[in-house]
């Protein structure tokens, strides 16, 4: 019964990287993509997909553990 329980925590963190770099690649690329199109300001949809994208990078908590900020 313990492996079954490893099995499934192994393919949860897998799951769960995978869906981390999906939304960061398509949150974070859509946004600047907006960013970039329709310009800066206002400050709304792209910025908030862009820091979206950033937030659930799993590169970004790394760097953070790292970076012990």
């Amino acid at each position: 019964m313990e492996q079954m329980g490893t099995w499934v925590l192994k393919l949860g963190r897998v799951f769960g990287w995978l869906a981390a770099w999906a939304w960061t690649i398509i949150a974070g690329v859509g946004g600047l993509g907006l960013i970039i199109t329709l310009g800066p300001l206002p400050l709304t949809n792209g910025w908030f997909a862009l820091f979206s994208g950033i937030s659930a990078c799993p590169l970004t908590g790394w760097l953070l553990k790292i970076c012990r900020c």
